[in-house]
């Protein structure tokens, strides 16, 4: 696996998998924004299981991230990304 780093891209889920971007790195997980199907920013936590970046929540544990200062960076990012 390679290292991740705040901005790095990530796709989470192992069958349907979702863009991302890191945007905090805590020791066995990552907190990553990505879009739902609306279009909504999100953020949340993900781990490395069985080779695959997984939510830790679920997919519906995701909080909004499109009005976060901390996390305004990585949804522009991702909303280029998912252009």
């Amino acid at each position: 696996m390679e290292t991740i780093v705040p901005g790095s891209v990530l796709m989470v889920g192992k069958d349907e998998q979702i863009p991302a971007v890191a945007s905090a790195i805590r020791p066995g997980r990552v907190e990553v924004v990505y879009l739902d199907m609306s279009g909504r920013a999100l953020h949340q936590e993900v781990s490395w299981r069985k080779g695959a970046w997984e939510f830790i929540e679920g997919a519906q544990g995701g909080r909004t991230a499109d009005r976060n200062a901390r996390l305004e960076q990585y949804v522009k990012m991702l909303r280029v990304l998912t252009v």
